[in-house]
């Protein structure tokens, strides 16, 4: 009787099938910038900028108080007489003599009229009036023969002022509160002018 037939041993063993590969991913787009780049190129914060605002106004450098007092001792006198901001520098001979205060604090502190007559310029009294009030650093103030028949009020407004020549206008009489609105004034002269009754003034106060 024949043997069994023993097992193989040549028999082939089954193989599982391979796994899938995982697919790669797809390429990065060259032209997009990765975040890290972004950030790293951005413009570091300023903390000090203030933010600019559309449509703001830058606003206009003030203007010197020197300049502004020019500018007031101008309106005076017809256009052109007296040029802003260098009326300290003589720039108006034979209409008016300015003088300023020495640096830091330069202001005009005293003016005299000159003869405007012969340098063909015409006074303004009625601007004169309304604004030598504005100089309010004036100590001493000379406007002589300038057709005045009254003190101007303006000047009643120039608290500072120490000395005042109305000399050779037509002045009739003092206002009663000049003592009052003057409490600085020294000497005041009221020569020429047609000045009736007697004129109150404090002891402290030299009437020429």
């Amino acid at each position: 009787m024949a043997d069994a037939a023993a097992p193989s041993t040549d028999a082939t063993t089954t193989l599982s099938p391979p796994l899938a590969a995982a697919p790669e991913p797809p390429p990065a787009d060259a032209t997009a910038p990765s975040t890290s780049s972004a950030a790293a190129n951005a413009d570091p914060p300023r903390p000090d900028t203030p933010p600019v605002v559309v449509g703001t106004a830058i606003p206009a450098r003030p203007v010197s108080a020197l300049a502004d007092d020019c500018a007031i001792v101008a309106t005076f006198f017809t256009p052109g007489a007296v040029i802003p901001p260098s009326c300290c520098d003589s720039a108006s001979p034979g209409v008016v003599s300015v003088t300023c205060a020495p640096a830091p604090e330069t202001r005009v502190v005293a003016l005299t009229l000159l003869n405007q007559r012969a340098a063909d310029v015409t006074f303004l009294p009625a601007a004169f009036e309304a604004n030598v009030a504005r100089l309010t650093r004036l100590e001493r103030l000379s406007w002589t023969q300038a057709g005045f028949n009254v003190v101007p009020r303006g000047v009643l407004a120039l608290s500072g002022l120490r000395q005042l020549d109305l000399a050779l206008n037509q002045i009739r009489s003092i206002p009663a509160d000049l003592p009052a609105r003057l409490p600085q004034l020294e000497s005041i002269n009221l020569s020429g002018n047609p000045v009736i009754g007697a004129i109150a003034l404090p002891d402290s106060v030299r009437c020429v």
